[in-house]
């Protein structure tokens, strides 16, 4: 597998996620300039404009063009500066201009308004609640709890169980729940530093010997500068307890016919997909996404979000701006 040297803007390494995400924009874009090996000679060689002009006729989205001129911009931070990579590197910075102020604009046009997409997607946060509890209860009558050991079909039914509770339970995150990782409070706070702002770059679920002192511990997200810590609820805490109990793997998800190995990105996808597959919309595929959205879309929260949202339009400026520099 083909790997590239991304460089983030500050100079630092670049987060797991960002890598993964950085690096499948590449390989999105080698699919309409097909280079047998892109680094900067290739790139160069080809030209920024040949490259434009092809991801311009091709019928990717405005984010997905905008997730590649990233990914683009994160490679050039690494080169050498010459005469030709200088031209290349203005010509990015221009583009990448261009590229947002259509992709926010795209996102203004759509305010409001489902696209496609989301309309054969919609679900509504009380099913997915509904989902998760049905699968609690079938949890309860099979007795999993008092089970010494588990069966494939047992193991499986915990897992769909888990993994629902962790989008129910807590304000669903993206798709990062294959990276979390089991770690014992005596071995987080050997790595864990706050005051010398030392902060793990990995996902954890933390927990004490008697399971009360437990938390959720995000290092490694897209989005840098969030809160990293989140106590788990009664519920929730239980099913993560019982699968620790049977799992022979340090990952929080595994695979369910083999304990030893973690969960890949692609098969925790389609688990989600299949656990939340609505009855009456079978065609529907409910992921990440929707279900970030059905949360947010619940109507107190959506009253919250939108009242926030025109108090800071009125004092010129972003809900973040307001939260971070104006509420004390």
């Amino acid at each position: 597998m083909t790997s590239y040297k991304f460089v983030s803007k500050r100079g630092g390494p670049l987060g797991i996620s960002s890598i993964k995400q950085y690096t499948s924009s590449i390989r999105c874009l080698n699919k309409y300039i097909t280079l047998d090996v892109i680094n900067k000679n290739t790139l160069c060689d080809l030209g920024f404009n040949m490259i434009i002009t092809k991801l311009d006729s091709s019928d990717l989205s405005h984010g997905r063009k905008k997730d590649i001129m990233k990914a683009l911009k994160s490679l050039t931070l690494g080169w050498e500066i010459d005469s030709t990579t200088d031209i290349f590197i203005n010509k990015l910075d221009e583009k990448l201009k261009d590229t947002y102020k259509k992709y926010f604009k795209k996102i203004e046009e759509n305010k409001g308004v489902k696209s496609e997409r989301d309309i054969k997607n919609w679900v509504d946060w009380n099913q997915l609640v509904k989902r998760r509890e049905e699968l609690e209860n079938e949890v309860k009558q099979a007795g999993l709890f008092g089970k010494a050991t588990l069966s494939i079909n047992d193991y499986k039914l915990l897992q769909k169980t888990l993994i629902a509770s962790l989008y129910t339970h807590i304000p669903p995150r993206r798709n990062i729940f294959s990276t979390v990782k089991f770690k014992t409070w005596k071995e987080f706070k050997k790595i864990y530093k706050p005051k010398k702002s030392i902060y793990p770059p990995d996902n954890y679920i933390v927990f004490n010997d008697t399971w009360v002192k437990t938390f959720l511990y995000l290092g490694d997200t897209k989005s840098s500068g969030h809160q990293r810590e989140f106590k788990l609820p009664r519920r929730l805490k239980a099913i993560i307890k019982l699968t620790h109990k049977h799992s022979t793997s340090n990952y929080l998800l595994t695979k369910i016919h083999n304990r030893t190995l973690p969960l890949n990105e692609n098969t925790f996808s389609k688990q989600l997909n299949n656990i939340f597959k609505l009855k009456d919309s079978p065609k529907s595929n409910i992921g990440c996404v929707s279900i970030r959205k059905a949360y947010e879309n619940q109507p107190e929260i959506l009253k919250t979000l939108s009242d926030a949202h025109a108090i800071a339009e009125k004092m010129g400026h972003t809900v973040g701006t307001a939260v971070s520099y104006y509420v004390k």
